[in-house]
């Protein structure tokens, strides 16, 4: 591309990448027919998958000068947390997080990820690290504020905190965060065409930030909900990684989702032509193709494949002893340092969600989210069937 000076995308010319994109957006606007990009949301969501391109081209190029950070290893493989989107996925992660021990790529790091330097003394990354930092607040605050506040009610980003890896996957699958509402409408034929190289770049974007900052924790705690229909894909990269699967009656969590994919697509279409209806019945197939793949992954690779499950009803009513038996399952060492961070963190939490419970807002971002069934078309008592033995064995 033109803005970098490079052209290496590190793939066989196909630009399979693109026609991911291509075809999510293509049956993502048939099926939402009637929506269409507000003016604004047209030209930022073109400016962002370019710079997600951009960085794939600097990704490339920057491993071919350092080759050595292919060699990068970490003290223990990749812990993910992964399940349908609304399942308490951010939640148990950011409970998972606080273990020192333990460290997430932060809001900060996806928007600057590369270093800028190709000084590669510990003092000269050091001092990039915190270059990049600074230099993109500014960035940081002007998207948060056009985001604005449903968005942040439905779904907190915060500079200095933990976030899924969309930005790291981005780079093959159509995970582009104002794509993302296209995802259910075109799951069918996206699915079919596999995570091509996502993981592998995911797996490169880890062992640059390990190698950028080696005096920090090289035990990854990762979580993304996306993850889940592309289980079989993510095990062939991180074969070593144990994953934790959560767990949500799907009546709450398909209501949510649809909330939250309806949240993102406001962001570049005016929310009054999006049918919600026709979301909905979009939301409700991916769903149960991402079960379905799910499943069918764990069947295929059941000698191999580490699955810890976790109900949400379990993790709100008692998330350390979850923490500790996730802890136990994996393997790592469950200290008293963590254990008192948990304590700390869950107080705060709990006092937090019932002043907003009392008041009916959510700190500086409005109401608290508020969604439903029957608002996307759905049917309480058609999910309750379709997902009876589902509910029965894991919710």
């Amino acid at each position: 591309m033109a803005k970098t000076g490079l052209s290496d995308f590190d793939d066989d010319g196909s630009h399979s990448f693109a026609n991911k994109y291509r075809l999510s957006r293509n049956i993502g606007m048939q099926q939402l027919h009637k929506a269409h990009h507000s003016p604004f949301g047209f030209i930022v969501e073109k400016i962002v998958l370019s710079k997600r391109m951009e960085l794939r081209l600097q990704l490339v190029d920057y491993l071919k000068k350092h080759p050595s950070i292919k060699d990068v290893k970490f003290a223990k493989a990749p812990i993910s947390v992964i399940g349908y989107p609304r399942t308490g996925t951010t939640y148990l992660h950011d409970l998972l997080g606080l273990d020192p021990k333990t460290r997430s790529h932060l809001v900060w790091e996806q928007l600057s990820p590369l270093p800028t330097t190709h000084d590669e003394s510990p003092l000269a990354q050091r001092s990039n690290r915190q270059k990049r930092y600074n230099g993109r607040l500014n960035e940081y605050y002007f998207k948060k504020r056009l985001a604005g506040d449903y968005f942040q009610a439905v779904h907190r980003v915060e500079y200095d905190l933990s976030e899924e890896c969309l930005t790291f996957c981005s780079m093959e699958l159509p995970w582009n965060i104002l794509d993302l509402h296209f995802t259910p409408c075109s799951a069918e034929k996206l699915f079919e065409l596999g995570a091509g190289r996502s993981y592998e770049f995911y797996l490169r974007f880890l062992q640059v930030l390990t190698w950028q900052a080696p005096e920090l924790p090289s035990t990854w705690m990762l979580k993304c909900p996306w993850h889940l229909a592309y289980l079989d894909d993510l095990h062939t990269t991180f074969s070593d990684s144990p994953f934790i699967w959560t767990h949500r009656n799907p009546l709450e969590c398909i209501s949510s989702s649809c909330s939250l994919f309806f949240a993102i697509a406001s962001q570049v279409m005016d929310p009054w032509t999006i049918d919600k209806k026709v979301l909905g019945r979009n939301v409700a197939k991916y769903a149960r193709l991402s079960f379905d793949r799910a499943f069918a992954a764990v069947k295929k690779h059941k000698d191999t494949l580490k699955i810890v499950h976790v109900k949400y009803t379990d993790t709100i009513k008692d998330p350390i002893k979850v923490c500790k038996e996730i802890y136990t399952a994996i393997e790592l060492p469950f200290s008293s340092e963590y254990e008192s961070l948990l304590k700390t963190y869950i107080a705060k939490s709990n006092k937090k969600r019932e002043e907003q419970s009392k008041s009916g807002i959510s700190g500086k971002v409005g109401k608290i989210h508020c969604y439903s069934l029957e608002e996307y078309g759905l049917n309480a008592d058609e999910i309750s069937s379709d997902y009876k033995s589902y509910i029965e064995n894991y919710c």
